[in-house]
């Protein structure tokens, strides 16, 4: 008599999966399809990307490469061609090669990514303070030190290196005591590379010369 309830709970056990994979096969065997399709565009993604990098990568490296005859052109076209981060080291590496032929167009070039807000924080800061630099040789020291304003907080990446322009404006325009004063935070800013440190020491002497004199 067990064994015909046995084979009866079974029956209808089976039946009732039959009548569920009728109702919902077709569900589940989508939802693998799905599982399955998501997963292989995804890696089909990841070879790309790596794929995507790998190519930018030699690109960049071709461009900078000492043998590049139009190494500008080369620059351009990896700038306008690719997104990402070799885009805008291209930029900042063509405003680099501007500098010495023409100060003003890098200036401009380093401007224009210092105020795209598509570019990563740290690359603007950098390209802020390389427009700095240059700016402190060709525009007067009040442009100088009204470009080294927004650079020189606590927190700013690079405000070791705007800190040091502003201090040589200021000695520019004679005012000795505010040189003193951006001098002696580079020389007391421990995350500051060491030879501008022992740099700003130098020129605090300088301007401390005179006063010891009087």
């Amino acid at each position: 008599m067990a064994d015909i309830f046995r084979e009866v709970d079974e029956d209808v056990r089976r039946d009732r999966a039959v009548d569920l994979w009728s109702r919902y096969g077709i569900y589940v065997i989508a939802a693998v399809v799905l599982v399955v399709t998501v997963a292989a565009g995804l890696a089909a993604w990841r070879h790309w990307e790596q794929e995507s990098r790998r190519d930018a990568a030699a690109a960049y490296l071709a461009a900078t490469a000492p043998s590049t005859s139009d190494r500008l052109g080369a620059l351009a076209g990896i700038a306008d061609a690719r997104d990402g981060i070799y885009a805008e080291m291209a930029r900042l590496r063509a405003a680099g090669e501007l500098a010495a032929a023409d100060p003003a167009q890098a200036i401009a070039a380093y401007d224009a990514i210092s105020a795209d807000a598509g570019v990563p924080a740290r690359l603007r800061a950098l390209a802020a303070v390389r427009a700095l630099i240059l700016a402190a040789d060709v525009e007067t020291p009040d442009q100088a030190i009204a470009r080294a304003g927004m650079l020189i907080g606590d927190n700013a990446p690079f405000r070791a290196q705007a800190r040091e322009v502003l201090a040589t404006a200021e000695m520019k325009r004679g005012n000795d005591a505010a040189a003193r004063a951006v001098l002696e935070q580079i020389v007391g800013d421990l995350s500051a590379p060491l030879s501008l440190r022992e740099r700003a020491a130098l020129m605090l002497d300088l301007v401390r010369a005179p006063e010891a004199g009087s």
